[in-house]
C-alpha cells in the first residue's frame, strides 16, 4: 500500500523536475541581475572618481567670480 503512494507521489516531483519551462525566464533574470550589479560598481566607481574633479572645477568657478 505505502509504494504505491510513494510512486504516485513521486510522478509530481519527477515531472517537476523534468520541466524547463521556466528556466529561460530564470537565466534572463540572472542575466539582468549581474548586469544591473555591474552598472551600480561602474557608476559607484564613476562618482568617487568624478568628486575631485567635480570639486576642482566648482573651486575654480569660485575664485573667478570672486576676482581670486
Amino acid at each position: 500500500m505505502q509504494t504505491i503512494f510513494w510512486r504516485r507521489a513521486g510522478v509530481p516531483v519527477r515531472s517537476f523536475l523534468r520541466d524547463e519551462r521556466g528556466t529561460t525566464a530564470i537565466e534572463y533574470g540572472l542575466i539582468a541581475a549581474l548586469v544591473a550589479i555591474g552598472m551600480l560598481g561602474g557608476l559607484r566607481a564613476l562618482g568617487s572618481g568624478n568628486t575631485g574633479s567635480w570639486t576642482n572645477t566648482a573651486d575654480k568657478a569660485s575664485n573667478a567670480m570672486q576676482g581670486k
